[in-house]
């Protein structure tokens, strides 16, 4: 028999030892089915891929797939061209003049700009502040083809 030490019992001393041993099977066992979690997971990224490919297509599924109207090709709507200016002429898309002075549309165009990204900023990144929206909603603006000042002036 163990020394007992000052104020310890038998009883006190096994029962820490086993609820130790407990604690410790316990974190074991959750560490084992965490790795195994972790690996079943990223074990056969390929293996995944294959079985939705070799999925079943129901009857009913592709006879809908393939029933489906052909927009692509409409009678009446079509273009007879031979030339990219020719598809050009005929669908209506002329050389537009530019004025040379983009700067005079730029504040109007940047206030339309930014009420319309400003919306959907907030929708799609809540809890910034209106500066952090102003600026993404500004370096948004810089490449932007709304930008008058991006839109390319034609020489004469």
């Amino acid at each position: 028999m163990a020394k007992k030490s000052w104020g310890t019992s038998d009883k006190v001393q096994e029962a820490r030892e086993r609820k130790n041993s407990s604690k410790k099977e316990a974190a074991e066992a959750e560490a084992k089915q965490k790795e195994e979690a972790y690996w079943s997971q990223h074990a056969n990224p390929k293996g995944r891929k294959d079985a939705k490919r070799e999925e079943q297509v129901t009857e009913d599924a592709y006879a809908a797939a393939v029933e489906v109207e052909n927009t692509n090709v409409q009678e009446g709507n079509g273009v007879n061209a031979r030339g990219l200016d020719q598809a050009l002429e005929q669908l209506g898309i002329a050389e537009k003049a530019q004025d040379m002075h983009p700067e005079r549309r730029a504040k109007a165009a940047w206030e339309a700009y930014y009420e319309e990204q400003l919306a959907v900023l907030k929708e799609d990144k809540p809890g910034l502040r209106l500066m952090q929206y102003k600026s993404m909603i500004f370096e948004n603006w810089q490449r932007s083809p709304l930008n008058p000042r991006n839109q390319a002036v034609s020489k004469k």
